[in-house]
């Protein structure tokens, strides 16, 4: 009977602890996920074949199943990324969004952001198809940000997005630190999972 009360207090402190995240992204994408004493960190993918590269080994190692499978479906992101284009895929996140609205708002009402950076400079090589891509971008970060604003507990925030008809390639500059209860990101996560079965089903991804 002890054993199950240990068992269960443990529980209870495991899913009542906040985690902790940082998250970035510039020219790549890196992040970090504290929990109690625990710390993990996502490099950047430049940083990771710099570290490969430093590390001499005799002979290569197999290539476990998980490894294998991660880098199909990063592939498969990446030809579909290629195919739709930034319109596409910021057309399929709009709809994704509109999949996971209920859920995601009462998430986000448990959430303590600390700090939110969003600035995005939208340009191509073509100054209609800039002007088109501003207003894709403008149509699914605003919305985004307003749902968050209305429903998490928020520090500071800055957001922008603006056309740069002078340059030819994109940039963002993405920064975000917050905290969450792990019980309500179990919860979400469950939500979340379905309605992402059926848009995958859906849009046939």
């Amino acid at each position: 009977m002890i054993v199950l009360w240990i068992i269960l207090g443990i529980l209870l402190i495991l899913l009542f602890s906040p985690l902790y995240v940082t998250m970035i992204y510039q020219e790549s994408f890196c992040a970090k996920i504290r929990f109690l004493f625990l710390t993990y960190t996502f490099l950047p993918e430049k940083s990771k074949e710099k570290a490969g590269q430093k590390e001499k080994e005799p002979a290569k190692p197999k290539k476990k199943k998980e490894d294998t499978d991660s880098q199909k479906d990063q592939s498969k992101w990446k030809n579909l990324f290629k195919e739709r284009g930034l319109g596409g895929m910021l057309d399929l996140i709009k709809k994704f969004i509109e999949q996971v609205t209920a859920p995601i708002k009462k998430l986000l009402t448990h959430f303590h952001i600390k700090k939110l950076i969003c600035e995005v400079s939208v340009s191509t090589e073509d100054a209609a198809e800039t002007a088109i891509l501003y207003g894709q971008a403008c149509a699914v970060i605003y919305p985004a940000v307003a749902m968050l604003t209305e429903a998490a507990k928020f520090y500071q925030f800055t957001v922008s997005v603006a056309p740069d008809f002078d340059k030819k390639k994109s940039s963002v500059n993405f920064e975000l630190k917050f905290h969450v209860l792990v019980i309500w990101l179990l919860i979400a996560a469950v939500q979340t999972l379905f309605h992402f079965i059926k848009f995958r089903k859906m849009e046939k991804i």
